[in-house]
Parts: structure tokens; C-alpha cells; sequence
């Protein structure tokens, strides 16, 4: 299900089927460099994607998938969702993005 469009992205929930895409992207050194959670294999990636979807269920917020347009290539996410800080539930903002698309504004525009 589609969420909104922007310029240059299709923003939509993440699902299962992102597997491998989002694996690709978060197995990535450079992209997880300054992730508290590191460098995501395909098991730790699927964790990820059954937490958002849980976000999805439980707060109706959650990091979504961003599609390129021109492509249909899933090329990262951004979005908050809730986050454990000691024993409060705070908001975060996250994003990750696939290196070939850094520096061009786009986790800007999804934000």
C-alpha cells in the first residue's frame, strides 16, 4: 500500500518481499557505519522488517520503504517509530539509504 508520493519517491510500508533488496542496502559497512543495531545479514534483516511491521500494528508508525520512482527500486526507508530509551518509549527518526543515492536530498524529501 502506497502512503504518499513525493518528487522522486513512492513511500509505502516495508514488507517481507524487501528481503533481499533491504539486505542488500543494510549489509552494507559504509551505510551502517554509525547503526547501534551494525550490519544487517538477511536474518538480523527480516528481524527488522517483523519489527516494523509490528510498529505498523501497534502505534501506526513504523520506518517505511522508499521506492525510487523512475526505477521501482526499493532504495532505502525512513520514517519513527518508537524506540526504548531506559525505561521511557521515545519517538526516533531513522534512515538508511543505498550508498549510490546518498548526497542527492532524498532522505530530505522523504522526511
Amino acid at each position: 500500500m502506497d502512503l504518499f508520493e513525493t518528487e522522486r519517491l513512492i513511500v509505502r510500508l516495508l514488507s517481507l518481499n524487501d528481503l533481499p533488496a533491504l539486505t542488500e542496502i543494510l549489509s552494507d559497512l559504509e551505510v551502517m557505519e554509525y547503526s547501534v543495531r551494525g550490519v544487517c545479514d538477511e536474518e538480523a534483516t527480516q528481524q527488522f522488517i517483523d519489527w516494523c511491521l509490528s510498529c505498523y500494528e501497534s502505534h501506526g508508525i513504523g520506518p517505511w520503504a522508499l521506492m525510487e520512482k523512475s526505477s521501482g527500486e526499493l532504495i532505502g526507508f525512513c520514517g519513527i517509530g518508537p524506540e526504548r530509551v531506559g525505561t521511557v518509549e521515545e519517538t526516533n527518526l531513522g534512515y538508511r539509504l543505498a550508498r549510490k543515492h546518498w548526497g542527492q536530498g532524498i532522505a530530505t524529501e522523504a522526511v
